[in-house]
């Protein structure tokens, strides 16, 4: 059954044009700063912990992202994500162009860990928003159109953006990832969205449960 094109309402689109913008610049910026890591002096184990470093953080944080998401405004939240992987790959795009000779591996584990730490802020939200912008009969049709987006994104930018890397420059790809997340923050401020009840009660308390769900669903 196709996807209805009612679902297919204007917050609908701007969600889809948001989210994907955003999932294919942090797919974007982690291949540009493996390589720039390299171009940079860095080695194999450089790029390694690098690397590492955005994915220990994004696990480590994602159920704090969860517990925010569902006590803060989800919107928000995502704006905000993107606002500071936006300042995060600026500020390397132009060190790289500015001043690469002052640039340290450490930088790049720095604006690697803040995408990490964005990302699981702005996933559950994300995943959070789409069920305030959808009827619940279209909302598995909804979910398909979406991670056919994500997934294409998330395959195709990694070899797009070796590519600008080489012909562009690596901070030249930083800045143009950085408007690309400003944008996406633009877009996704303009949603309308109905607030439902937050949660209530402590943070650990709203974990556990939480916690407790995820276990309940051997599926998952």
């Amino acid at each position: 059954m196709p996807l209805s094109t009612s679902t297919w309402r204007p917050d609908f689109f701007r969600y889809v044009v948001g989210r994907g913008v955003s999932t294919a610049g942090t797919a974007l910026v982690n291949v540009v700063i493996a390589f720039a890591v390299l171009a940079a002096g860095g080695d194999g184990l450089s790029v390694g912990l690098v690397l590492a470093g955005s994915v220990l953080t994004q696990t480590l944080l994602i159920p704090v992202g969860g517990v925010v998401a569902d006590r803060v405004d989800r919107r928000t939240v995502v704006v905000l994500g993107n606002a500071a992987l936006a300042a995060a790959h600026g500020t390397m795009g132009l060190l790289l162009l500015l001043a690469p000779e002052r640039v340290a591996v450490w930088m790049f584990a720095a604006a690697a860990a803040t995408t990490g730490a964005a990302s699981a802020a702005v996933q559950p939200a994300f995943q959070g928003l789409i069920v305030q912008l959808v009827p619940p009969a279209a909302l598995q049709h909804a979910n398909a159109s979406l991670r056919l987006v994500l997934n294409l994104a998330r395959i195709a930018v990694p070899g797009l953006g070796a590519m600008l890397g080489a012909a562009f420059g690596h901070g030249q790809v930083l800045l143009a990832a950085s408007v690309a997340f400003g944008a996406c923050g633009a877009v996704l401020a303009g949603l309308r969205v109905v607030t439902p009840p937050r949660a209530v009660g402590a943070v650990l308390t709203g974990a556990r449960e939480g916690w407790e769900a995820f276990r309940s669903r051997p599926w998952m």
